[in-house]
């Protein structure tokens, strides 16, 4: 990498929801480096593209003191952090599913649990030995409205049924965040001493239930729709003959999880970050 007056970086991931939002955020204020993907992606002038596997082999090695930002999923940094010696700041993704789903029954759930927590815990450790100072952002329920597999899919059931099932009250808080509110997170991240060796939770701008989320979208549609509510133990039940037919992966235990509160603390993160995520207010191109 060539030396600039910015930070140089290299972004893992930039083909993924948040880095499409990341990219132009970083090109704004003057980055200059390259992006990982698997496929090429288009990065714009101020970034080169970098094929996956190839920063993935054990021959790479970073040449500067550039900034890792990762968006990949978060176990796969820590085989190839020390290819990053002598990298001068790492900001990676993680997720607040590693307190949201760890009561989970679900044995894949629990494996993600598993993975996330020990992925951070390498991140600590590697980066204590490499002298790279780290950011670990945990963001929420990540949306754009038009890639994401969480606000999107639930569009694209009330747009095909015309109606929505929930379980119970379907009462348990919600804090949706914008992708590209994540991606300002991660620029106010860099070279940002009073985040280095942290862990910020990264919520939306507001609180509100499951149930106002799906009346958010159903809004934003313009399509009314009936909300039916059955006991969790149907619909799970429901669920499972649906994934033994291969027509979904999603697990029943997302049924269980509409009456959780899934709502942390994000006041650190607005203080050290000076992020203003934005409210939950959903909207579909073409509808």
């Amino acid at each position: 990498m060539e030396n600039d007056t910015k930070q140089q970086v290299l972004v893992l991931g930039g083909g993924s929801l948040v880095g499409k939002y990341l990219l132009p955020l970083l090109a704004e204020q003057g980055y200059r480096g390259y992006v990982v993907s698997r496929k090429k992606t288009d990065t714009g002038l101020n970034f080169a593209w970098l094929p996956t596997n190839e920063v993935q082999d054990a021959s790479w090695h970073l040449h500067d003191r550039a900034v890792i930002i990762s968006l990949w999923p978060i176990w796969l940094l820590g085989p190839v952090m020390a290819q990053f010696l002598g990298a001068s700041q790492l900001i990676t993704l993680s997720s607040t599913s590693l307190f949201g789903k760890a009561t989970s029954l679900d044995k894949q759930e629990q494996e993600l649990v598993k993975n996330i927590d020990k992925a951070e815990e390498v991140i600590r450790v590697n980066s204590e030995t490499f002298r790279i100072p780290y950011t670990i952002l945990r963001p929420t329920l990540i949306y754009d409205c038009v890639e994401d597999q969480n606000i999107t899919f639930i569009a694209k059931m009330i747009k095909r049924f015309g109606f929505f099932m929930v379980s119970g009250e379907a009462m348990g808080l919600r804090q949706p965040i914008h992708a590209q509110d994540v991606a300002q997170a991660v620029v106010n991240s860099i070279g940002n001493k009073a985040a280095y060796n942290k862990s910020f939770n990264i919520p939306g701008g507001e609180t509100i239930t499951y149930f106002t989320m799906i009346r958010r979208v159903e809004e934003a549609l313009g399509k009314p729709i009936r909300i039916f509510s059955f006991p969790t133990f149907v619909l799970k039940n429901m669920l499972r003959v649906v994934r033994a037919m291969g027509l979904t992966t999603l697990s029943p235990s997302l049924f269980e999880r509409m009456n959780h509160d899934l709502a942390y603390d994000g006041s650190e993160a607005i203080e050290v970050l000076k992020i203003q995520p934005r409210d939950f207010k959903p909207s579909f191109n073409g509808k």
